[in-house]
C-alpha cells in the first residue's frame, strides 16, 4: 500500500488472515482457484483485489539443439 510506513499491515485471502507484517510484501503459496486479497492497516486504510490462479498449460519441452546451414 502506497504511503504506508512503519504500520502493521494485515493480509487476508478470502477473508482469512494469513499474515500481519510491517512489510509491503509477503509470500503466499498459490493454489488453483478464485481469490480476494485484502490488505488493511492499523489506521483503517484498506484495499482489495480479486484474482484467479489457473493451472499452466504444459507445453512439450524440446531437448537438444539445431545448427543452421
Amino acid at each position: 500500500m502506497a504511503g504506508v510506513e512503519n504500520q502493521q499491515i494485515q493480509w487476508f485471502i478470502n477473508d482469512k488472515k494469513i499474515a500481519t507484517t510491517t512489510s509491503k510484501s509477503i509470500f503466499w503459496q498459490p493454489e488453483i482457484g478464485d481469490f480476494t486479497l485484502k490488505v488493511a492497516t492499523s489506521e483503517n486504510m484498506s484495499d482489495r483485489i480479486n484474482f484467479q490462479v489457473r493451472e499452466a498449460e504444459i507445453k512439450p519441452y524440446r531437448r537438444g539443439f539445431s545448427i543452421g546451414e
